[in-house]
């Protein structure tokens, strides 16, 4: 019997470990939501657009790294002259998307 408790045991703590990691995951999501960021699940960055080495310098001298989910969807799209139509929330890099596809095509 004294087995099948420790048994037990070590199932609740496997279980409470678990409960702390994805904790910590949602506290990660909330922090980012807080500084008014974004969660992307896109890995790539604007390197893999294929953009002009002037445009891609002045990304990385402004700060960003990755293109938000709006930027990812339509950049390749504008980039090769079709039509896009996108609906974002304020501050998601619509604007990005239309000048950095016109000055790509400069």
């Amino acid at each position: 019997m004294g087995d099948t408790d420790q048994d037990l045991l070590d199932y609740e703590e496997d279980d409470n470990e678990t409960q702390t990691a994805g904790d910590a995951i949602n506290t990660a999501v909330a922090v980012e939501a807080k500084k008014g960021g974004y969660v992307s699940i896109h890995s790539s960055g604007f390197r893999d657009f294929l953009l002009k080495p002037e445009l891609l310098r002045a990304i990385i001298d402004c700060g960003f790294e990755h293109p938000s989910e709006v930027q990812h969807e339509c950049i390749p799209q504008a980039i090769l002259g079709m039509d896009i139509l996108c609906q974002a929330k304020s501050g998601m890099g619509k604007t990005a998307v239309f000048v950095l596809a016109t000055l790509q095509q400069l």
